[in-house]
């Protein structure tokens, strides 16, 4: 829009302080162990500033604004405690149990306010400005050597990450709630196998794996909300009986939780060719979708599929909800196709003192799919290559690189950005493909 210009600034200021301590056995034997204990805590301050347009005189014409400002308590806090133990049994001269345990608890202040038209007020009402959750987490493993050259293991292992607040939510009037998220936690199963082949020259490895998360944090971003919606409302006026958002404050970036479940099989050959020559290539097979999750989402015609069709809000509801079982998705809001697939290989050989070197790596891209813009998206194989020098130590390496090489790139979809809706106009913001990057890179190890 002419003459209007939607920017947010932000300041931040933050301090952490950890502290560790553990005790573990020095003597090799049948039995041994570590214990230990954990704490730390995150301090400090935020403030953001941005205009929040409320009325708009026509289409793609500045809009009368005001500011919107935000902060953070200066007595916000995260604190994390954790005790925890290790112990490995060498059952017999080839099998080995490895047992782990840890318990957390994990404490929070997060209140934040909104200042608008003079007015401040906080955002998160008292029961949701302290937050606290504890577990146990925890791994156990089994591992038998064949011989020298192979092995095979099987674990499991469960983990959690702590829910929270979501920062700044800058949506006037909406419920507390959709600030918090809750925590997660992971129920990991994996079977492997590794060897060495050929007088060790070749190693390879593979497992198998699958994780069922509760209550998995993603990202919802760019989600519109309507602040005035009243449960059990009638339909509205928009496409499915949906309500016009509230595009004054812009769309907003949620944190929200769903049941995932991740499964597959991966594997990874390293071969050493000459001496100076060696190679790597790297294969998986992911399956990670939801599990009948309800989450965040835009929905613009009230059939509770994402899409991308417009600045509306299911009725009843401040955000629009989905039912999911589809795949995970990227940063860009594509669900990733399942196989992905890595070569790597690196060649070098002496001048002198110093040793020259060319590297490759080759990526492939899965086929992607974009739900909200229901747009396919092909699969593509990029190519890096690195030629360089360094000294035998590796202390300093000196590389021209290019990166994405015979510039393969492909169009990775666009997101619709209402500003003021049918008021202020409809514009496209499209994600630049990834084109081809030359550079100069200079690594010194000041440590060695």
């Amino acid at each position: 829009m002419s003459g209007w210009t939607y920017q947010q600034d932000v300041y931040a200021k933050t301090r952490q302080m950890t502290h560790e301590l553990r005790f573990e056995s020095t003597k090799a034997g049948f039995w041994t162990w570590m214990v230990g204990a954990y704490y730390s805590k995150n301090t400090g301050a935020a403030t953001f500033t941005q205009p929040l347009a409320y009325y708009f005189y026509a289409p793609y014409t500045a809009p009368l604004e005001t500011t919107l400002t935000g902060t953070t308590d200066p007595d916000n806090y995260g604190q994390n405690t954790a005790f925890f133990t290790d112990h490995r049994f060498a059952v017999t001269a080839n099998d080995t149990i490895e047992l782990g345990l840890r318990y957390q608890e994990n404490k929070s202040q997060n209140q934040q306010y909104l200042s608008y038209f003079g007015l401040t007020q906080p955002a998160l009402s008292a029961d949701l400005t302290h937050l606290k959750s504890h577990g146990t987490t925890g791994s156990l493993s089994y591992k038998h050597t064949f011989d020298k050259d192979t092995m095979a293991y099987a674990s499991y292992s469960k983990g959690l990450r702590p829910g929270g607040a979501v920062g700044f939510i800058t949506a006037v009037g909406l419920d507390p709630h959709y600030y918090i998220y809750q925590p997660e936690t992971t129920d990991s199963y994996e079977i492997g196998y590794k060897s060495k082949l050929f007088d060790r020259r070749v190693t390879f490895s593979a497992d198998i794996f699958q994780q069922n998360i509760h209550n998995y944090i993603a990202r919802a971003n760019a989600t519109w909300v309507r602040t005035a919606a009243v449960a059990g409302e009638p339909d509205g006026t928009g496409p499915g009986g949906t309500y016009p958002a509230d595009t004054g404050t812009g769309a907003i970036n949620f944190n929200t939780n769903g049941d995932v479940v991740s499964k597959g099989i991966e594997a990874t050959a390293n071969w050493l060719i000459t001496d100076r020559w060696n190679a790597q290539i790297s294969a998986a097979y992911i399956d990670a979708h939801y599990d009948n999750a309800l989450l965040y989402c835009n929905d613009s015609n009230n059939d509770g599929v994402p899409d991308n069709g417009g600045a509306y809000v299911q009725p009843g509801r401040q955000v629009s909800l989905c039912a999911s079982d589809r795949p995970l998705q990227d940063t860009f809001g594509n669900e990733a196709g399942k196989f992905n697939m890595t070569l790597r290989s690196e060649y070098s050989h002496q001048f002198g003192k110093y040793e020259g070197f060319v590297r490759g790596l080759v990526r492939y891209i899965p086929p992607s799919y974009n739900l909200a813009l229901d747009k396919h998206i092909s699969s593509y194989t990029p190519v890096d290559l690195y030629v360089g020098l360094r000294n035998p130590d590796q202390q300093w390496e000196l590389s021209l690189w290019a990166q994405n090489l015979f510039d393969k790139s492909i169009d990775r979809g666009m997101n619709a950005n209402y500003e003021g809706g049918y008021a202020g106009g409809y514009s496209w913001l499209r994600t630049a493909p990834e084109e081809r990057k030359v550079g100069v890179t200079l690594r010194y190890n000041f440590g060695q």
